[in-house]
């Protein structure tokens, strides 16, 4: 958020981070949407 006020550029916050483990996908009243989309993955043993 620094280098964004320095530069005059607006940001807008998408998500976050947390310890719990996956991803999850809330609407705007944070009920969970289910996840449609698969993706590659670099560290699967096959």
């Amino acid at each position: 958020l620094e280098a964004a006020r320095a530069a005059a550029t607006p940001v807008t916050c998408i998500g976050r981070i947390d310890a719990a483990p996956g991803l999850r996908l809330l609407d705007r009243d944070g009920a969970p949407l289910p996840l449609q989309v698969q993706s590659f993955d670099h560290f699967s043993a096959s």
